[in-house]
């Protein structure tokens, strides 16, 4: 069972969905949100309900400017924002009735891969955490996205982007950028091979676009966990895809190395996207479950 929600996240409301399981005394919570600009209703409604089907309420959201939420920003990615909706998220699961406030759990994929983590270290509510296919070096995953696209590309993204610094210094429009390959889109922020999946992914609310505002003041550099392997000691399970063109392994597998036995890492045949979908979604689930429900 589940029903659409709504909290308050600074001057504006995310709109999420609340899955509730059968048996739900004062049940533990998991809260789940997507990456970069990506939505609920983009395979998080399925993990969500698998979570309330193994006892869990069940929290998928999206961050202001996105999806279902408010804001009239549109596709407006701010790290700092999304930190505070995180924040936000947990402030409101807490007060619903039927949940145990101590005992809270964070999901996060990609780019919310860090947003969980810089939150469980400020929230001693959270108990576990699941980060899937995370972002753990945002320089390094720009460099492997130059690559992907080519020097010409990466130079027409830049300048795409540059180019509009004075629009954004005083105040006007600045415009979009596709996320993923669509179409006749040139230049695009994402052009690994598998990045196109996500368009088969993709929900109803999905928009296949970033404001380019989101380079000037979206601080999206900050969103870096690699820098709290020595503060982090929530139990932390981290999903690798083995093939994963979007998320360099390399920090990944050094976070892990530093941070022992505090993070444990699961390694599954697939891509960036492999873990949302079909038979591996399922494992992967599975693997989620008896995290959460080890240290939740």
């Amino acid at each position: 069972m589940h029903h659409d929600v709504e909290f308050k996240s600074g001057n504006d409301t995310c709109a999420g969905r609340l899955y509730v399981p059968e048996d739900k005394h004062r049940a533990r919570v998991i809260i789940l949100a997507h990456g970069l600009c990506g939505t609920a209703d983009t395979g998080l409604y399925e993990m969500a309900d698998g979570f309330a089907q193994n006892g869990f309420h069940a929290l998928a959201f999206d961050y202001r400017n996105f999806g279902k939420s408010g804001g009239k920003k549109r596709q407006y990615i701010s790290v700092p924002m999304q930190r505070n909706d995180w924040q936000a998220a947990v402030d409101f699961v807490r007060n619903l009735e039927d949940i145990d406030a101590e005992r809270v759990g964070l999901w996060g994929f990609s780019f919310s891969g860090g947003h969980v983590l810089y939150t469980a270290c400020e929230n001693a509510c959270v108990g576990a955490v699941v980060a899937q296919a995370p972002i753990m070096d945002v320089h390094l995953s720009l460099v492997l996205g130059d690559l992907w696209r080519g020097e010409k590309a990466t130079l027409a993204l830049r300048k795409q982007i540059s180019g509009k610094l004075l629009r954004f210094l005083t105040g006007r429009k600045t415009g979009y950028i596709a996320t993923v390959p669509e179409g006749d889109a040139y230049p695009v922020m994402l052009n690994a091979p598998e990045a196109t999946e996500y368009l088969d992914l993709a929900g109803p609310s999905f928009e296949n676009r970033i404001l380019i505002d989101s380079f000037f003041s979206g601080r999206i550099e900050k969103n870096n966990p690699t820098e709290l392997s020595d503060v982090l000691t929530t139990p932390t399970l981290i999903q690798i895809g083995e093939k994963d063109e979007l998320s360099p392994q390399e920090p990944i597998d050094t976070f892990v190395r530093r941070t022992s036995p505090r993070i444990s890492a699961a390694s599954y045949n697939c891509g960036h996207f492999g873990m949302l979908c079909g038979q591996l979604r399922r494992r992967a689930l599975a693997d989620a479950v008896s995290h959460f429900e080890r240290y939740l």
